[in-house]
C-alpha cells in the first residue's frame, strides 16, 4: 500500500518528456500539475531546457537533487525502457507511463518491450501504472498528473479507475457540468503491473473515498478481482461500466450453455455476484455514481418509494418506469392519504403518486411532503417539478430529508431556484424522470448488497472417482450415461437407465425399469441426440422397443450403444450448464430448457462456488421465472430442491478441474420430483486443467 500512497500522495514528482510549448500534449502534463497547485517538489525532465513554467528543468532523472516518489513518463515508446531504467536507478516508488505503443497494438515488439519494462521495475521494487494511460489525479492533495484538457472543477469523494483515458475525459466533463466533485482518479491502461484490484483495495481504506467507479475493458486475474470487490463492496459502493460486450473472438463451444454465456454476460454476472452495481450505459454509470455519492450514508431500507409531483405526466412516466426496474410505488395508508388531503386541493391525487398540483398553498408544501416522508411504508422519494420555480418546493424536500434520513432524488426542470436549493443541500437532480428512477434503484440495490448474507453448503469433499478412471492425457466428451454417473456421484438426481450394447438385451432392462421407457442412441460425436433423431420417447411395449432399436441401428449404423431409461412425466424443463472461463473459473448457468433454450436465451449466470443465496437468486431472476410457480396445471417447482441441485453442480465443477463444460438439458421439475433427463460433460486433459 505504500506504493499506492505515493502514487496518490507524492511529495515529489518528476515529469519526463514534458515540453514548454503549450500546443503539445506533453506540455499539458506539467501545465496541469502547476495549475492544480501541487505543493511538493516538481522536476521537469527535458533535454535542452533550463526552465519550464517556473521550475528548473533537468536533462535526466539521475541529475535530480533529491528522491522522487512519482515519475510521470511522456516520451516516445522506444525511449520508455531507458527512462524506467533511470527511475529504477534512483529508487523511485511509482512510474506512470502515459506513452502508447506497447501491448495495446498488434505488434509483438510492443508487447515484448512492455514485458522488459515490467522486469526492470520489479527488480528495483518500483510499481508501474500503464502504459497507454491518461495519468493520476487526487483533488484532495492538489495533484493533477494527467493529460486532461479540462481539469475537475469540484472536489468530492468519488474515486475512479479507468482503462480508457478518453472516457475519463467524458466523465470529468459531466461532473463539471453537474457540479459533482471528484476525489481520486487513475487511468491504468494496459495494466502491465498495477491492476484494478489493488487500487480498489486502496480506495476501500481511503477516508476521502465514499464511492468507487470502474470503467473496465479487461479484467486480469478475475478470481483475485472478484475477491477484492466482494470484500470492499460491503463497506463502499462499487459501480462498474464494462465495455466490450460484443466480443468477436468468442470460441466455439460444445454445449448450449457455452454458446449463450458470452464473455460480457459472464463478466456482468460475476461483478453483480461479488457485490458491484453494473451500469448498462454511460448515463447509467454517471447517474449511479452521483446518486451514491450523495446518498451512500442515507440508503432506503427497501424498494418502496414515494413519488411527489406538481403535474401528472412526469409522475405517470416515473411510476411506470419504477415497475419496469423493480421498484414498488405502494398505495399510501388511508391515514396518510387523509393527512395529505388536508393540505392539497380537492382535485389532487393523494394515493401515490402524490400530485400536489400548482394549486397547493405554498405554506402547505412542507407539511404535505412531511406527511409522505414520515409514512412508515415509504423508504424514500422521487420529487418531480417542471416549471414551477418556488423555493418552498425545494425547501420542503430538504427539510423532510433531513428530518427522516430517507433518500430523495429529483427531476426538476426549468426552475433554476429550485434546482439551486436542491443541489446546495445534496439532493441530486436528473435530466429525465426515468434517470431519476434508475438512480434511485441503484440506492436500493446497494442496500441489498450491504445486507446480503452468504451461507455455504457442502455435500461432497472429494474429486470424482469416475473422472479419475478416465484417461488423463486426452480431451474427452463423455457420453450421456457416464456423464450422469458423475452427476449421481455428487447427488444430482438422474432417471433410472441402462447402457445396452445388444438389441436382444434391451427388453430385460426395460422390464426392470418399467414401461413406458425412452430409447436413445449413444454414438461417438453425437452430442445433441434429439436434433439428430436419436431419441424415441414413450415406448410402451417390448415389440415397440425392438422396432425402435432396429430403426436407430439402420439410421446410425451397426454397433451403436443404446440407452434405455425411465420415461419422466412432463413437467417444467430447465437447463443447468457450466463452462470453465479462463479468467473467472467455472461459470454455472440456469434457464428454461427444452425448445426455449436457444429461442429465448433466458439464462442467469454465476461464478462457482455458489452460495445458497446465489442459487435462489439465479432461479428468481430469469424472465421465465413465472413458469416455475406453476402454469396451466403444471405443479410449481420446488425452489429449494432446485437450488440444492445448482449447488451440487457447482461443487462438482469446483472439485474437478478437468471439467470444461456441463450441459444438463432438460432437467425436469415436477413439484418435489426433480431429475436430469439428458446430460453431457466435457473434460480437458490434465495438462490443460
Amino acid at each position: 500500500m505504500d506504493s499506492l500512497r505515493k502514487l496518490f500522495e507524492p511529495k515529489s514528482i518528476a515529469l519526463v518528456g514534458v515540453s514548454r510549448h503549450p500546443e503539445k500534449m506533453s506540455h499539458w502534463l506539467i501545465r496541469n500539475v502547476v495549475r492544480a497547485g501541487f505543493d511538493g517538489s516538481v522536476y521537469p525532465i527535458a533535454r535542452g531546457e533550463e526552465e519550464i513554467l517556473g521550475y528548473r528543468a533537468y536533462a535526466g532523472l539521475e541529475q535530480l537533487p533529491g528522491p522522487v516518489d512519482l515519475v510521470l513518463v511522456s516520451v516516445a515508446s522506444k525511449e520508455v525502457k531507458r527512462v524506467i531504467q533511470e527511475a529504477s536507478g534512483i529508487k523511485a516508488s511509482v512510474a506512470v507511463i502515459l506513452s502508447s505503443g506497447f501491448g495495446e497494438v498488434a505488434d509483438e515488439r510492443g508487447k515484448a518491450l512492455q514485458e522488459e519494462i515490467l522486469g526492470i521495475a520489479r527488480r528495483s521494487g518500483m510499481r508501474v501504472v500503464g502504459p497507454n494511460c491518461l495519468g493520476v489525479y487526487n483533488g484532495h492533495k492538489n495533484l493533477n498528473g494527467t493529460f486532461l484538457a479540462e481539469p475537475p472543477a469540484h472536489k468530492g469523494k468519488i474515486s475512479l479507475i479507468s482503462q480508457s483515458g478518453a472516457f475519463m475525459g467524458v466523465l470529468v466533463n459531466e461532473m463539471n457540468s453537474r457540479e459533482v466533485g471528484l476525489g481520486k482518479f487513475v487511468s491504468i491502461g494496459n495494466q502491465t503491473d498495477l491492476r484494478h484490484q489493488e487500487i480498489i483495495e486502496y480506495f476501500g481504506n481511503d477516508e476521502d473515498t465514499s464511492v468507487i467507479g470502474l470503467f473496465i475493458e479487461e479484467v486480469k486475474d478475475g478470481r483475485g478481482f472478484l475477491s477484492v470487490v466482494e470484500r470492499v463492496s460491503k463497506v463502499k459502493p462499487i459501480v462498474i461500466f464494462k465495455a466490450g460486450r460484443t466480443t468477436a473472438g468468442r470460441r466455439a463451444t460444445l454445449t448450449h450453455t457455452g454458446s449463450m454465456a458470452g464473455d460480457f454476460a459472464v463478466a456482468q454476472a460475476a461483478f453483480k455476484q461479488a457485490g458491484a452495481l453494473t451500469a448498462d450505459t454511460t448515463e447509467d454509470f454517471f447517474d449511479s455514481l452521483f446518486a451514491l455519492a450523495y446518498n451512500h450514508d442515507r440508503l432506503p431500507k427497501d424498494d418502496r418509494v414515494g413519488i411527489v409531483t406538481i403535474s401528472g405526466g412526469p409522475s405517470v412516466v416515473a411510476t411506470d418506469f419504477c415497475g419496469e426496474v423493480g421498484l414498488r410505488v405502494p398505495e399510501l395508508r388511508p391515514e396518510t392519504q387523509e393527512k395529505i388531503r388536508g393540505y392539497v386541493p380537492f382535485f389532487s391525487a393523494v394515493s401515490n403518486p402524490v400530485d400536489m398540483t400548482v394549486g397547493i398553498p405554498l405554506s402547505n408544501l412542507g407539511p404535505c411532503v412531511d406527511a409522505l416522508m414520515s409514512a412508515p411504508d415509504i423508504s424514500g422519494a422521487i420529487a418531480l417539478n417542471w416549471g414551477w420555480d418556488v423555493t418552498e418546493f425545494a425547501e420542503a424536500f430538504v427539510q423532510a430529508r433531513n428530518r427522516y434520513g430517507k433518500p430523495i432524488v429529483a427531476f426538476a426542470s426549468e426552475n433554476p431556484k429550485v434546482q439551486k436549493i436542491l443541489h446546495k443541500n445534496g439532493i441530486l437532480n436528473f435530466p429525465a424522470p426515468e434517470r431519476a428512477v434508475k438512480a434511485y434503484r441503484g440506492l436500493v440495490e446497494y442496500e441489498r448488497v450491504k445486507g446480503k448474507r452468504v451461507s455455504r453448503r457442502a455435500f461432497n469433499s472429494k474429486p470424482s472417482r469416475r473422472i479419475g478412471e478416465i484417461e488423463s492425457g486426452k480431451h474427452s466428451i463423455l457420453n450421456e450415461y457416464i456423464s450422469k454417473e458423475i452427476l449421481s456421484e455428487y447427488g444430482v438426481p438422474t432417471c433410472k437407465e441402462w447402457l445396452v450394447q445388444r438389441v436382444a438385451d434391451l427388453a430385460e432392462k426395460a422390464e426392470e425399469i418399467g414401461y413406458p421407457v425412452v430409447l436413445k442412441v449413444v454414438h461417438p460425436g453425437l452430442l445433441h441426440k434429439s436434433e439428430s433423431g436419436g431419441v424415441v420417447l414413450n415406448v410402451g411395449s417390448e415389440a415397440d422397443l425392438v422396432k425402435a432399436a432396429k430403426g436407430l441401428e439402420e439410421k446410425f449404423s451397426q454397433g451403436v450403444l443404446f440407452l434405455v431409461q425411465e420415461y419422466v412425466k412432463p413437467g417444467i424443463e430447465v437447463i443447468i450448464g457450466l463452462r470453465r472461463d479462463e479468467n473467472y473459473g467455472p461459470i454455472i448457468a440456469f434457464g428454461l430448457g427444452g425448445i426455449f433454450t436457444e429461442l429465448l436465451r433466458d439464462i442467469s449466470l454465476r461464478v462457482c462456488p455458489l452460495s445458497w443465496e446465489d442459487a435462489h437468486e439465479m432461479i428468481q431472476e430469469i424472465k421465465g421465472g413465472a413458469l416455475l410457480k406453476g402454469y396451466r396445471g403444471t405443479p410449481p417447482a420446488d425452489h429449494d430442491a432446485l437450488a440444492e441441485v445448482l449447488l451440487r453442480v457447482s461443487e462438482l465443477a469446483v472439485l474437478n478441474d478437468r471439467i470444461s463444460e456441463i450441459d444438463i438439458n432438460p432437467f425436469i421439475l415436477r413439484g418435489p420430483d426433480v431429475k436430469a433427463v439428458d446430460a453431457l460433460i466435457a473434460l480437458s486433459s490434465c495438462e490443460q486443467a
